[in-house]
């Protein structure tokens, strides 16, 4: 009898490999690369300004000399950016203080440079007064510091305190410095509402130069009281 047939070879079936995700496009990584952005972007967000983001990624495509990057749609890389961020829209609404528009980001942008410039003139102000206290402590009768209040010394009667005379040049001093420190804690405070809430925040000189000009200031006049009556 015949040989039965040989039973057919099995067939492989291929297994399509899975085929790893592909990333963002060149133009869009590049976006995401953009620190000076990244930086504007989360600023914005964070005091509120999340619609007139668009137009700083607008701004930003503009100024790149990429097709790739120039090609893309602003409102779809700010929503990528935000994805990748985990934020969204509205978290910090409350903090806006302007339109959320271009224009009013703008305006936020200049209030919070004044309250940078503001802080610094505050902690100049402190700076001043600091090393006012410390000259006329420290340099005696004739400092030069204390020579615009010497016409207290003549017009002001004598006081002696167990032989010792009340230098009203220094307490003069010290009064104009506690007045100086005053001007430059409302300048501070000033400052700080311009500021805002929310990035960016510089680091903020005026509180700290300002405590010490007043420790300094409390300092000297205790010193000088208990000079006058040792």
């Amino acid at each position: 009898p015949p040989a039965p047939p040989a039973p057919p070879a099995p067939q492989t079936v291929a297994v399509p490999q899975p085929t790893p995700p592909a990333g963002p496009p060149d133009g869009l990584q590049r976006m995401f690369d953009n620190r000076r952005l990244a930086l504007t972007l989360k600023a914005a967000h964070e005091r509120g300004y999340d619609a007139a983001a668009v137009h700083l990624v607008a701004r930003a495509q503009r100024h790149s000399h990429r097709k790739a990057v120039r090609a893309l749609d602003p409102a779809r890389v700010k929503a990528s950016i935000w994805r990748r961020n985990g934020w969204w829209d509205g978290q910090y609404a409350a903090r806006r203080r302007f339109p959320d528009t271009e224009h009013g980001w703008a305006q936020e942008r200049g209030k919070v440079h004044r309250g940078w410039w503001l802080d610094k003139a505050a902690g100049i102000i402190a700076l001043i007064a600091f090393i006012a206290v410390v000259v006329g402590s420290i340099s005696g009768q004739d400092a030069s510091v204390r020579a615009p209040f010497e016409w207290l010394r003549r017009v002001l009667p004598v006081v002696e305190i167990a032989g010792r005379s009340i230098a009203w040049d220094m307490i003069g001093l010290l009064l104009v410095v506690v007045a100086a420190l005053y001007g430059a804690v409302r300048v501070s405070r000033t400052a700080q509402r311009d500021r805002g809430v929310g990035a960016p925040q510089a680091i903020r000189f005026a509180p700290g130069l300002i405590a010490v000009g007043y420790a300094v200031a409390a300092a000297a006049g205790v010193l000088a009281v208990l000079g006058v009556l040792a």
